[in-house]
């Protein structure tokens, strides 16, 4: 396949194992780009379980931002109509693993963990119906002080060869709106016009 550019949507331990064989300095910068894992919980439960307030899209634990263990928790099947059955509530919550709570712990722990943090702040008595763990080692970005300088680095090394660029949250900022506007200035870089 020919092509006239690469974009590399991809975590950085990913994209480092493809730009290495071009440059081993660049490979080796973005794998040293921290990251941090991340485990989620969705439980269901019956509505008349539980009384969520109104307009309100989840809770976040109390606590720094880097701590270990319950993070947050989403109210799935409030912000997205239709992502539970008639009669059930879809919780999501969010664990930072570390210490107590190691990534590969048990399904049926991060379960229990999951209903510990979650039901007593709503009230909720009734067991999970159901329950769905997933785990995303190594998938959230953790920005270095020297980041900037780090991601100039890889692209001065990678700026000598075929059209390459990097996109994604890993690189410029977190979250989905950041890993969209990445993708858009990777696409502009490249001569993508209204990208």
């Amino acid at each position: 396949m020919e092509v006239e550019a690469v974009i590399l949507a991809l975590p950085a331990a990913a994209a480092a194992a493809l730009v290495a064989p071009m440059s081993s300095d660049a490979g080796g910068i973005l794998a040293s780009f921290p990251a941090a894992s991340s485990v989620s919980v969705s439980l269901a439960c019956p509505a008349s379980a539980v009384s969520l307030p109104p307009d309100a899209g989840g809770f976040i634990a109390p606590g720094g931002g880097e701590q270990e263990g319950f993070r947050a928790c989403d109210f799935s099947s409030a912000k997205f109509p239709g992502r539970a059955p008639a009669g059930s509530v879809l919780l999501r919550a969010f664990f930072r693993p570390g210490g107590d709570f190691p990534l590969e712990a048990p399904d049926g722990r991060w379960v229990e963990l999951a209903v510990d943090a979650v039901w007593p702040p709503l009230g909720i008595l009734a067991r999970p119906e159901r329950s769905w763990v997933v785990r995303w080692p190594r998938a959230l970005p953790r920005y270095a002080a020297d980041h900037a300088a780090s991601l100039g680095a890889v692209t001065a090394f990678l700026d000598g060869g075929p059209p390459l660029r990097l996109a994604g949250a890993a690189y410029r900022a977190s979250g989905i709106a950041g890993a969209i506007e990445s993708a858009r200035e990777a696409a502009r870089s490249l001569g993508g016009g209204n990208a």
